[in-house]
């Protein structure tokens, strides 16, 4: 039994779930992991970064990444969706206003507003702001609630 999601389920998970591990590798080859908001367009994951962040001077160095999103408490309800891919950064202002706009839908009235931040976390993201964009490569999928278990609880 197959308990992975199609690419309209993939879709509709990404559509509800708010934040994602992005993993790149630092200069010495070891992954770093940070949690991310993203969204989902064209078959690629879309985030954004302060262009001197870390994340994007990995990605720019070494473009192989990974992401997960994964969902659920107990067994019968594990569902993810992990991607290894490739990590291009963006910096067309066409397409950051294109991101920016599904952005703030998909998070709205969940960001805190700028004015209510104190002055040095204003100042220390006043930008400038790129896209990271993952492109799959390899997409693995679980859902545990597609999982029919027989009485005894084998599954088979």
């Amino acid at each position: 039994m197959a308990i992975t999601l199609d690419s309209q389920e993939i879709e509709a998970f990404f559509q509800q779930k708010k934040t994602l591990v992005l993993t790149t590798l630092r200069k010495d080859g070891s992954p770093v992991s940070v949690p991310m908001w993203f969204i989902y367009q064209d078959g690629c994951i879309h985030m954004h970064s302060l262009k001197s962040g870390a994340k994007v001077r990995n990605a720019l160095r070494e473009p192989r990444v990974c992401v997960v999103v994964e969902a659920g408490d107990a067994w019968k309800e594990l569902k993810g969706v992990a991607i290894q891919g490739r990590c291009s950064v963006i910096e067309d202002p066409e397409q950051i206003a294109r991101f920016d706009a599904a952005y703030n839908r998909k998070y709205a009235g969940l960001k805190r507003p700028e004015h209510l931040l104190p002055e040095r976390i204003r100042n220390h993201y006043a930008g400038p702001w790129v896209i990271l964009k993952v492109t799959p490569d390899k997409v693995r999928t679980w859902d545990n609630g597609k999982i029919r278990l027989t009485p005894d609880g084998s599954g088979r």
